[in-house]
């Protein structure tokens, strides 16, 4: 989150929720805070900062997602429901996905679940375009003022972005790696440019161009998933035929430059 917050020229901060012992190959051990060390976190960079927008990462427990939706109630709240890691391991406790959806989905601003997190907010099967359409709606009514389901787990990287009006398909072409980090790269991307007083949809878009990016550029520093780079460099084109032309052109050039 740090690292998207620092290359969309955001100043950011943390509270951390939990200590983790993860690797690129799985998470083996979770260590909750207190609740109340949690809460002197927020607390701290409440009473000193001016916060443009927040957002949530990996809470756990119901008792952090009402916590965090009470402490963030009087901002731009931008929630991305962790529950399972790139590497397939549980994040949070059976009960975490019935917190977020009576808790921070009424609080927040955008949601952004990928399809997994979608199925288990919505308790829907989700295996098309059109199900995503479904699941978005459903989230809407849960009291989401704007949802974003990102379908990079589909056979087309598409995220569907739905406002209660209307739906806008973002589409990027699929790459074949699970780029652990994405999910988190692209919620802080949203909140960095709503921070900085761009509109909801535009936030998405760029969100989804810079992720993008940071997911074509990821780095193997372990034995197991590769890990997202975040730069402000080389952002897509995202203009339908002219996204693929940018795309194949990109591909020529870097292959080019691999004679020099």
């Amino acid at each position: 989150d740090l690292k998207s917050f620092h290359t969309a020229e955001v100043y950011g901060t943390s509270a951390l929720t939990a200590i983790t012992a993860q690797n690129t190959q799985g998470v083996q051990r979770i260590f909750p805070l207190p609740l109340d060390e949690i809460a002197a976190q927020l607390d701290a960079i409440l009473e000193d900062m001016d916060i443009g927008a927040a957002k949530t990462g990996m809470l756990y427990s119901p008792d952090m997602a009402q916590l965090a939706a009470e402490k963030l109630s009087d901002v731009k709240l931008v929630v991305d429901p962790v529950l399972v890691s790139t590497t397939k391991h549980s994040l949070s406790t059976t009960e975490l996905a019935d917190a977020i959806t009576a808790y921070l989905l009424p609080a927040c601003t955008v949601v952004t679940p990928n399809i997994d997190e979608g199925e288990q907010l919505t308790d829907m099967s989700i295996e098309s375009l059109d199900d995503i359409y479904d699941a978005c709606q459903a989230l809407h009514k849960l009291g989401a003022e704007v949802v974003v389901i990102t379908g990079g787990h589909l056979d087309e990287a598409t995220d569907v972005f739905y406002d209660g009006h209307s739906f806008t398909a973002l589409t990027l072409p699929k790459q074949q790696r699970a780029a652990h980090g994405s999910g988190c790269t692209f919620s802080a991307y949203t909140t960095a440019f709503l921070t900085k007083g761009i509109s909801i949809n535009k936030a998405v878009e760029l969100a989804k161009r810079y992720t993008w990016t940071a997911v074509v550029g990821a780095t193997t520093p372990g034995k197991g998933v590769d890990v997202v780079w975040q730069t402000a460099t080389r952002l897509p084109v995202m203009n339908g035929d002219r996204t693929v032309t940018w795309y194949e052109l990109q591909r020529a050039v870097d292959y080019l430059l691999t004679f020099l």
